[in-house]
């Protein structure tokens, strides 16, 4: 009887083991972070996903051009530098050392309407006011982003790559008159077409009307200016694309990432990510 009880209680308690192993083994190992080995739910302790490998979000950035960064083409402009932003998506192929990154990028580039002069010509020639209508670049990249991790929820992000992108929208000249100087060139006030009178920031009605009505009529010059679409435009330029930033992991197949670089333009902008 003794060793009936015995044996009924080693019984017990071995089912009692196999059962807690059991539901142990149904319980997946918690998400890393950051991306990582991860044990699928219920299936084999062998078999074993990578977390994060692919990755898609989107990006919001602030592009700024600075009045530095364009002296070295321009002897003289009313807008002394562009703010504008750019909006994209980007898809993430994770490696052990780096990203492979392909965007997709659309700028709005909000650039001021004035009086623009190249460097090294002659204000009472080539002084152009000019005007910029839906002015945009749809662009694509491919970049190499190198990353480390301080730690499981902190990334730094280095590297850059190269691409290709349209630009949209118009620029239209307008020659200014023979009283423009090296001196008053960046000034509407002083120096604009001889057909429309001083201008105060943008042209009046009865200003736009007469450089619309100029257009198509002759050949632009300082005495008789003709409004038309600038041939110096691109259809098409390359990317140029350099980043460092830093990159966050606040809760498991989420990164949010800041960062600052150079886009054809300096940036600096935030992005969410989500991990497959």
């Amino acid at each position: 009887m003794h060793k009936m009880r015995a044996m009924m209680r080693i019984l017990v308690v071995a089912l009692m083991a196999l059962l807690t192993a059991n539901a142990r083994a149904q319980v997946p190992e918690k998400e890393p972070p950051g991306g990582g080995p991860m044990k699928i739910d219920g299936a084999p302790p062998s078999e074993v996903v990578e977390l994060g490998r692919y990755q898609l979000g989107a990006r919001v950035r602030g592009i700024f051009a600075t009045h530095a960064m364009l002296s070295p083409y321009l002897a003289a402009n009313t807008g002394t530098s562009m703010e504008s932003v750019s909006v994209g998506i980007e898809l993430i192929y994770r490696k052990p050392k780096y990203d492979i990154v392909t965007s997709l990028d659309f700028s709005f580039l909000d650039v001021h309407d004035g009086n623009y002069l190249g460097a090294g010509h002659d204000a009472s020639l080539d002084t152009h006011y000019v005007q910029f209508r839906n002015l945009g670049f749809l662009s694509a990249d491919v970049s190499l982003i190198g990353h480390h991790k301080f730690l499981p929820w902190l990334e730094l992000r280095y590297g850059g790559g190269l691409g290709i992108g349209w630009v949209a929208g118009d620029v239209l000249l307008t020659n200014n008159g023979p009283q423009c100087t090296a001196a008053n060139a960046s000034d509407t006030k002083a120096c604009y077409p001889t057909n429309t009178g001083a201008i105060n920031g943008k042209p009046t009605p009865a200003q736009e009307a007469s450089l619309k009505a100029s257009e198509g009529t002759g050949v632009d010059t300082n005495v008789t200016p003709h409004r038309h679409v600038s041939a110096d435009k691109p259809p098409v330029m390359g990317v140029v694309n350099l980043l460092v930033g830093l990159r966050f992991y606040p809760i498991p197949r989420l990164a949010l990432t800041y960062e600052i670089g150079f886009r054809n333009a300096i940036f600096t902008g935030i992005s969410a990510h989500y991990l497959f």
